[in-house]
C-alpha cells in the first residue's frame, strides 16, 4: 500500500523554453498509498492531487533527489522505482500512431504483440491518446518477467479497469484482478477439485485429528525426511509430538497461551 512510480515530464513548464533546442527532459516520483479501504473514486482524487504537486516541482533534478533519499546505490536495481508511467497525447506522437484496431476493454480479452527491444526499467508501461481512445504497450525486462507473466498482468489490468467500470465506487481491496479461468485454476485444479465436487476437507476437523486419522491409516508411511538419513514415520511424530505436547502442558502451556 506504499508504491512509487517514476514517470517522465518534458521539463518546458515556461513558455520561454518552448521553442530551445535541447534535452530538459526529467523525471518525477509518484508517490500513492492504494490501502484496501479506500475507495476508487477517492483513491483517484490522491493520485490526481499527487500527481499535480509532482508536475509542480517538476524542475527539481531526479539525480539530486536520487543523491538525497538514496545515496547507497544498488547496481541491480534502479534507484527509488521500478516501474515506469508515460501518457503520451496525439500531439507527442505526431499523429501517426497505429493502433492496430484496438477494441475496449473487457473481461477475458486477449489480444496481445512482443517486439524485441531493450528495456531501459523492470517494467514501463506506455499510455498514448489516439483521440478514440487509449492505446497501452508494455516495456518489460526479459530477464525478470517471461511473455506469459506479461500477459498475465495485461489481463490484470484489464479485470481492473473492467470491474471499476461496472462499479466505479468499488473499495480497491474489493476488485478482483483475477479472471475465472485462472481463479478457476488456483481454487479448483491445483487442489485437486473438479466443478462437480472434489473430496473437501470437514470443517469441524482440526489439524491434530486429520493427523491422527493418517497415523490411523498409514502409521509406518513415511511423514518426514530431511537431506540427511533422518527419516520419520507418521506413528514415531505421533509419539514425538505427544511426548512434547506433554512437556509443555506440564510447564503450564494451555490453548491461548
Amino acid at each position: 500500500d506504499d508504491i512509487i512510480v517514476g514517470s517522465p515530464v518534458a521539463g518546458r513548464p515556461r513558455v520561454d523554453l518552448q521553442e530551445i533546442i535541447g534535452m530538459f527532459v526529467n523525471t518525477v516520483c509518484m508517490r500513492n498509498y492504494p490501502a484496501p479501504g479506500k475507495t476508487f473514486p477517492d483513491f483517484l482524487q490522491e493520485v490526481k492531487q499527487n500527481t499535480l504537486a509532482a508536475f509542480e516541482n517538476q524542475d527539481y533534478p531526479f539525480e539530486e533527489l536520487v543523491e538525497k533519499v538514496s545515496p547507497q546505490r544498488d547496481a541491480a536495481r534502479n534507484p527509488i522505482f521500478d516501474v515506469t508511467f508515460n501518457l503520451l497525447n496525439q500531439f507527442d506522437t505526431g499523429g501517426d500512431f497505429d493502433a492496430g484496431g484496438a477494441e475496449p476493454v473487457e473481461e477475458g480479452e486477449e489480444a496481445f504483440t512482443h517486439t524485441p527491444g531493450i528495456a531501459k526499467f523492470d517494467v514501463n508501461m506506455t499510455a498514448v491518446e489516439t483521440g478514440s481512445g487509449l492505446a497501452f504497450t508494455v516495456e518489460y525486462c526479459s530477464r525478470l518477467f517471461s511473455p506469459s507473466t506479461i500477459e498475465r498482468f495485461i489481463g490484470y489490468f484489464k479485470n481492473l479497469v473492467s470491474r471499476v467500470r461496472r462499479n466505479p465506487g468499488i473499495t480497491i481491496g474489493e476488485i478482483d484482478i483475477l479472471g475465472e479461468e485462472e481463479k478457476k485454476q488456483l481454487l479448483m485444479e491445483f487442489n485437486g477439485l473438479s466443478e462437480t465436487g472434489g473430496k473437501p476437507y470437514g470443517e469441524a476437523k482440526t489439524i491434530t485429528g486429520l493427523f491422527a486419522e493418517q497415523v490411523e491409516k498409514r502409521g509406518n508411511a513415511l511423514a518426514l525426511a530431511d537431506n540427511s538419513d533422518m527419516q520419520i514415520t507418521f506413528s514415531h511424530l505421533d509419539e514425538r509430538s505427544s511426548a512434547l505436547a506433554s512437556v509443555l502442558s506440564g510447564k503450564g502451556s494451555a490453548p491461548g497461551t
